[in-house]
């Protein structure tokens, strides 16, 4: 049986200000209690690709630099060959959605 996986992606947080890095306010409490399951996540050590969400968001969903993806850089959309992370978890068998309030993502 294959493991169900959630994935969460924040966008313009602040790491410093999440319960999880230690931030004096419990901002996150879900999320710690995610992260501090045994089988949960957390990442001290993230680095985003740029400073924009189409461009980071891009870069996370296909695991690739904005030079190979181009995304506003040279296309407006992710080139056809390249495939994201839904469409490989989706190839192996997983039902896959994306949720997002963010005009860029949805």
């Amino acid at each position: 049986m294959k493991p169900n996986i959630i994935w969460i992606t924040l966008d313009s947080v602040r790491a410093d200000h999440t319960t999880m890095s230690g931030y004096h306010r419990d901002t996150t409490p879900n999320l710690q209690r995610i992260a501090e399951q045994s089988d949960g996540r957390y990442f001290h050590n993230c680095f985003a690709t740029a400073n924009g969400t189409p461009v980071s968001s891009a870069s996370i969903l296909t695991g690739t630099y904005p030079s190979r993806h181009g995304l506003k850089l040279t296309n407006e959309a992710l080139p056809a060959e390249l495939n994201t992370v839904p469409e490989l978890l989706a190839e192996q068998g997983y039902s896959t959605a994306g949720l997002s309030r963010n005009p860029y993502l949805s």
